[in-house]
């Protein structure tokens, strides 16, 4: 049998027993396939939203746990400073304030700004991206190892 393509007006050779071939062949009502699509994207839009809250949470733990790396670094800059080392105790009191730096860049923006600025990261400094990538996954292999026997 000859059908015709609407877009082209081209004739479309297509077998006889797919004549009449449409939702209603497999059982559905026209408007089924709309449902299966608003299904899909409530879906979709459910499971982003689950996702954006692990994220968030994760980005709150992030910036607790760097809190505590920044009241360290502090601790030992006054002590380097108050003892005989007071130009190491200045380079450890320069990280306490990166340190705090992140800890407000971390809890300021959203997670779509901090994936936006690691792209950026990624695209203009490519060596610092790796540095990092390697620094995480050893602290993260450090950790499970360290908390492997609880």
């Amino acid at each position: 049998m000859m059908a015709t393509n609407t877009m082209y007006d081209a004739p479309i050779d297509t077998p006889d027993y797919a004549d009449g071939i449409n939702e209603t062949s497999f059982g559905m009502d026209r408007g089924t396939g709309d449902t299966i699509r608003d299904k899909s994207a409530d879906l979709r839009s459910q499971a982003t939203a689950k996702l954006r809250g692990f994220a968030d949470n994760g980005k709150e733990q992030v910036a607790n746990s760097l809190d505590g790396l920044v009241t360290a670094a502090r601790e030992i800059a006054d002590k380097l400073q108050d003892g005989q080392f007071g130009p190491i105790g200045g380079y450890a009191t320069t990280a306490a304030d990166t340190l705090e730096g992140w800890v407000r860049t971390v809890r300021d923006k959203s997670i779509d700004e901090l994936v936006d600025d690691g792209r950026e990261l990624v695209r203009t400094q490519p060596a610092i991206a790796v540095g990092a990538a390697v620094a995480a996954g050893f602290a993260l292999s450090r950790f499970l190892k360290a908390s492997g026997g609880r």
